[in-house]
């Protein structure tokens, strides 16, 4: 019944929860409540709102410049350290992701929820003084999906190193997610089932070898931490912060994240 109400468009608000949730708030709320797909608000229309812009960080040089940074540096690191990037980035809390989220919006110059190729490659060039071609193949290697746009999970593995910390519970997580067959290594077959046949113009036989020390072709969970972490296989680093982490599915590293939270 009540979902039925909902659904024509039939609702109220409990005075006593909402009395004092402020108007420009409400009409948000009832804006996007409209059951008419077409009178509903679109991504762009939502972000115009007075409500939401009133909460919206006004663009900032320092942090921009600081992102366009790390995604520069992001794009220059070997295949298999974005791999695992982006694989860790599916693995991120909301106070960590929370980091980093003002620095995308502000990137997000059309607010639809992605950064924009073309826009980005203007940043880089006159924020960051990168010439114009070295701007697009950068972008370009961004852009994991193929869509003309960064999506908000490949912001996240971009910022992580930089701005957020690669901690050791972090780190055993993503090594989870490639050890599909749980043998304790990463091996071709496992990566290969995480990551398709190749990632950045490299097979999966040459990504192993990157990281791997040993002759069979497998990768330890000290060696990848080692690799990502810039340190040698076995040795410990401190978490930042120490919280269970979860992933419910292994996601494709070039699959689509969702949204920003």
């Amino acid at each position: 019944m009540q979902r039925r109400i909902m659904k024509q468009g039939r609702y109220s608000f409990d005075p006593k929860r909402w009395g004092k949730v402020s108007t420009e708030a409400m009409d948000f709320i009832k804006c996007l409540l409209q059951p008419d797909t077409h009178r509903r608000l679109s991504v762009q229309q939502a972000f115009e709102q007075p409500w939401i812009q009133k909460g919206l960080k006004q663009p900032d040089d320092m942090a921009i410049i600081s992102a366009s940074e790390a995604l520069h540096s992001f794009c220059r690191r070997p295949p298999m350290q974005r791999v695992c990037m982006s694989m860790m980035a599916w693995i991120l809390s909301n106070e960590e992701t929370a980091a980093v989220r003002d620095a995308f919006l502000m990137l997000d110059s059309n607010h639809d929820g992605v950064i924009e190729l073309e826009d980005l490659e203007d940043v880089m060039v006159h924020k960051i003084s990168l010439p114009r071609a070295e701007a697009s193949d950068c972008v370009r290697a961004l852009d994991s999906t193929g869509s003309e746009s960064i999506h908000f999970s490949d912001f996240l593995a971009a910022m992580l190193s930089s701005r957020i910390a690669m901690c050791d519970d972090l780190v055993a997580v993503a090594f989870q997610r490639f050890d599909t067959d749980c043998s304790g290594t990463i091996t071709a077959d496992s990566l290969r089932e995480v990551i398709g046949d190749e990632f950045g113009g490299k097979d999966v036989e040459e990504l192993i070898s990157e990281v791997s020390t040993c002759t069979g072709g497998t990768i330890t969970q000290p060696e990848l931490a080692a690799y990502v972490q810039g340190t040698e296989p076995g040795a410990t680093t401190t978490p930042l912060r120490v919280s269970p982490r979860t992933v419910k599915f292994t996601p494709k590293v070039n699959q689509q994240c969702c949204s920003v939270q």
